[in-house]
């Protein structure tokens, strides 16, 4: 079975031939026949969101960035249009004052950017103990098309930071 044309002009009563036609048209979409090789694309594919979340408390203490005891990660396909919506959140808490909490990013596989403070979403404490949930969504543009992975990366500026109910999410535009 096939997808055959078939055309109807404007006040006509389409025929019973022309209905079954069009009830096999449906038939072949339905089971793979009527769609043409090549046709469907990636550009063309709703690629859809990806999202990790870890709810178990884990502490870091370095002013580089790296990755807690439990990496996280999501993959995410990139269609043609290079865009994505990524979105961090975080239960943080700093055992210093004068602590600042980084949780941010970086991107590897079709698409290669460093981790960076202007991705992260950043508790400064007030008190020994501050505590807080933030969160941030952030439009990238001009990625290439294709597989890409994007890892969770923290650090902080003095003592222990606390990141709990960690959560990153990737929408592919």
């Amino acid at each position: 079975m096939g997808y055959t044309t078939w055309t109807v002009t404007a006040l006509e009563v389409p025929n019973a031939t022309k209905w079954n036609l069009l009830g096999l048209n449906d038939a072949s979409f339905n089971d793979g026949t009527g769609i043409a090789d090549g046709v469907i694309t990636p550009d063309k594919l709703g690629l859809g969101a990806v999202r990790s979340r870890i709810n178990t408390a884990e502490s870091r203490s370095s002013t580089s960035y790296g990755a807690l005891s439990t990496a996280q990660s999501v993959t995410a396909i990139i269609g043609a249009n290079g865009l994505a919506l990524v979105s961090l959140s975080s239960f943080f808490s700093a055992s210093n004052s004068s602590e600042l909490s980084y949780f941010s990013f970086v991107v590897s596989g079709a698409n290669t950017i460093a981790v960076s403070d202007n991705n992260a979403i950043i508790l400064k404490a007030s008190s020994t103990g501050t505590m807080g949930l933030i969160g941030k969504t952030i439009l990238l543009t001009g990625l290439s098309e294709g597989s890409t992975t994007f890892t969770v990366q923290v650090k902080n500026t003095v003592g222990t930071s606390t990141y709990a109910a960690r959560e990153i999410t990737v929408v592919p535009l």
